[in-house]
């Protein structure tokens, strides 16, 4: 999406607080994308999980830069509570899609769980980071 693209170059040129309005910004439009989904009625399997995924990066990328300047409070709870919340969607749509096909969950989705461990930790939950960041280990020694 264009405005994560942006909020990156930003980043990049060290202009963190706009960088953040610009991650927050893309999250919320990947929010409406997948609220315009479930009102259209597709199930949460019909939809590709790389919407949630890239829904979870971009409150990520705000939250992590809100703890970097040390803006931490609701804000960044919100966007690192977000990031953890889609990215547990995403595991769940993978799990049920390789259930349905009778096959293994697809072998990269190790990275949501380190990306929700990383959220976690940043959130000060550091017993879930730590559960998260074990199972990464379990599924990609």
């Amino acid at each position: 999406m264009e405005g994560i693209e942006r909020a990156a170059k930003w980043e990049g040129h060290e202009k963190k607080v706009a960088a953040i309005a610009g991650y927050e910004l893309g999250g919320q439009l990947y929010e409406a994308s997948i609220d315009e989904a479930e009102r259209s009625g597709l199930t949460d399997e019909e939809r590709p999980p790389e919407v949630y995924f890239r829904c979870a990066a971009a409150y990520l990328h705000a939250g992590r830069l809100l703890t970097y300047l040390r803006m931490e409070g609701e804000r960044r709870d919100e966007d690192l509570g977000k990031a953890v919340n889609f990215l547990k969607m995403v595991e769940k749509i993978e799990r049920e899609r390789a259930e349905r096909a009778n096959r293994p969950i697809n072998p990269e989705i190790w990275r949501v769980r380190n990306a929700a461990g990383y959220a976690c930790f940043l959130r000060g939950e550091l017993a879930q980071a730590r559960l998260n960041y074990g199972s990464v280990l379990e599924m990609n020694p």
